[in-house]
């Protein structure tokens, strides 16, 4: 972000809550434990059937809170 931010001349949080999405997808099969802990903490209602499921969900809630469309 502080690279896309230097170049782009666009605001730190702004190229945060653009990049956090994709930096979580790539990071999806390293730690999806993780990921699916913050799936919780966004909404109650996660899916908890795998670390993976969560994660997913997890992603798809930043991308909502960001406004950006799912890529799939």
């Amino acid at each position: 972000a502080h690279a896309c931010g230097g170049v782009a001349h666009i605001p730190h949080g702004v190229a945060n809550s653009i990049l956090l999405p994709f930096g979580m997808e790539y990071n999806i099969d390293r730690v999806p434990e993780y990921l699916a802990e913050i799936a919780v903490m966004l909404d109650e209602e996660a899916p908890r059937k795998s670390p993976r499921d969560g994660a997913l969900h997890a992603i798809a809630s930043v991308r909502n809170l960001a406004g950006q469309h799912p890529l799939h």
